[in-house]
């Protein structure tokens, strides 16, 4: 209508020459419009989680149900921020975290998960602090204590400390080895050999890269085999020589 028609123009509609009052109200009726409209998006009102598949939208929808039940479950609240922050939905997941950190300041997940949601594009310094107080805080179950050496190790690399990055992928990996089932130390080894690269120990980053390589075909996970298989080329070209790779 503003567009193609000669009523309900911004002119018209803000001539306060010709219409104070009426202008006015709708001066105000609009600002406080815009106003609803930032505090809805800041808390997310208007975002919806990407669901992997129909069994994590079940999920998120029973922890719903749960939560609604048993405000106070700490676990069940992180795990619905998890969720939210795999599915982008940044902005519900950052409101619900600070309510969470609000009334539970001293959960240590709750700032490592805080720490991943500032994570998405780099390791800033704060998400490095996050990580750090949830350290101090008693952070302890093995798949979060992987989680928090992953992003320092990340953090150490985008500050061109290797020395600081191998001993927190070393420490992810320790804590890697007591998790059954888990997918995740191929890539640990991997960013490690990184690490050790950029270190200029060519030698043990070769040791990394042709462990992450083995339990790579282990996973039939071929995208990553192949992705090492490429850095281990890297590391040979750093390393002025070629290894004795066997089958690698």
């Amino acid at each position: 209508f503003t567009l193609f028609l000669p009523i309900g123009d911004w002119k018209t509609i803000y001539n306060f020459g010709a219409t104070p009052i009426a202008s006015g109200i709708t001066a105000v009726f609009h600002a406080i419009l815009l106003l609803l409209f930032w505090q809805d998006d800041r808390i997310g009102w208007f975002e919806r989680p990407a669901f992997a598949d129909t069994a994590a939208k079940n999920q998120y929808e029973a922890l719903q149900q749960h939560l609604t039940l048993n405000p106070q479950d700490t676990n069940a609240q992180l795990q619905r921020i998890d969720i939210l922050r795999q599915g982008r939905a940044n902005n519900k997941a950052k409101y619900l975290l600070n309510q969470l950190i609000k009334q539970e300041p001293n959960a240590p997940r709750a700032y490592l998960q805080r720490a991943a949601l500032k994570s998405q594009r780099g390791i800033p310094r704060t998400a490095a602090d996050d990580v750090n107080k949830a350290l101090q805080l008693g952070l302890s179950d093995p798949i979060s204590l992987v989680f928090a050496h992953q992003l320092l190790g990340e953090y150490a690399m985008e500050h061109n400390d290797a020395q600081t990055a191998v001993t927190h992928y070393s420490q992810a990996i320790a804590n890697a080895k007591t998790i059954e089932n888990n997918a995740r130390p191929a890539r640990l080894y991997y960013q490690r050999s990184r690490a050790y690269r950029r270190a200029k120990q060519f030698d043990l980053a070769f040791q990394d890269i042709q462990q992450a390589i083995k339990l790579a075909e282990q996973a039939n996970d071929q995208a990553a085999t192949t992705h090492y298989r490429d850095e281990l080329k890297i590391i040979e070209n750093h390393a002025g020589r070629s290894f004795t790779t066997g089958s690698y």
